[in-house]
């Protein structure tokens, strides 16, 4: 496997994720404010569902690895989202 494939089947992963739960930590932010809160939170995860598998499918068109390679990615976005998250609310109550 090639060093740069590595990292451009990572970024996707990681650009996948940052979408996903992204999209997620924005959902439950405007919960507050939405007046059809099903709507809005069906429609999000719709959206951000189909995107996510849409993504992986076409990743996985180039092989398992680089399935694994993005799907690590994937994760580590998940860990870069909750921790912007708990620092911007500990910058908050500060």
């Amino acid at each position: 496997m090639q060093p740069l494939l590595f990292l451009i089947y990572c970024a996707a992963g990681v650009t996948i994720g940052l979408f996903y739960f992204g999209g997620l930590w924005w959902t439950v932010n405007k919960m507050t404010s939405a007046s059809n809160l099903q709507l809005l939170f069906f429609a999000s995860f719709v959206v951000r569902t189909a995107f996510t598998l849409i993504a992986f499918y076409y990743i996985l068109a180039a092989g398992w690895l680089y399935l694994v390679i993005a799907l690590g990615g994937f994760l580590a976005a998940r860990l870069i989202v909750t921790a912007s998250v708990k620092n911007s609310k500990n910058a908050s109550l500060s």
